[in-house]
This record gives C-alpha cells, structure tokens and sequence, in this order.
C-alpha cells in the first residue's frame, strides 16, 4: 500500500504544466487503442418535430384541468363544514337557536 501511495503522491508532485496533459492524453488513448474512433455521417437537424401532438396535448390538458378543478371544487366544499346562518343548525340539528355569536372582525 505504501508503494501504490509513494506512486501516487509522485505522481502529483511531478505533474507537468497543463499544457502537456492533451499530449499524454493522446498517447494513452493510442495505447489502449482508442485513436479509431471516426465519424461515419453527420447528423443533419431535423425539418419538423418528430412528436408534433401539439394539439392532442392542449386537449389532454386541458380536460385534466377542468376534472382538477371540479375535484378541488367539490373536495373544499366537502371539507368546508360550517354553519352559517342559524338557519343552517336550524335545519342540520333540528334544535331551536337559543343566541348566535357575531363575527368579531365585524364588531371591531
């Protein structure tokens, strides 16, 4: 362990300016044989969209939109539990109202 860290650390001291580092990057690559790379056709950038759904996708959207909104609509009207009027605990309870609380933002 003590050699491969020896290696290591010799390495790093005796590094090169960076102006050497493409140089010894190229003979690594032809040592491992990695210089045969080539480009065989160019790609061109396409003349229209592959996937052009435009349309289909503003639908899907927009349906899913109006199906979240009524969701949510009814979801709040469901949690929003409360009694308004005295009418109102008149008509779920079936008990009289004896006195109602005002609203104290009101009064103030």
């Amino acid at each position: 362990m003590r050699q491969s860290v020896a290696y290591g650390t010799g390495r790093c001291a005796g590094r090169e300016d960076p102006a050497a580092d493409p140089a010894r990057l190229s003979l690594e690559m032809s040592e491992d044989k990695l210089d045969t790379i080539r480009v065989v056709d160019r790609a061109d950038a396409p003349a229209k969209p592959d996937n052009d759904q435009t349309m289909l996708t503003i639908i899907i959207a927009l349906i899913a939109g109006v199906g979240v909104g009524v969701a949510g609509a009814f979801g709040l009207e469901f949690l929003y539990q409360t009694y308004h009027f005295g009418s109102d605990i008149e008509r779920e309870l079936e008990l009289p109202v004896l006195g109602l609380i005002s609203d104290y933002r009101v009064v103030n």
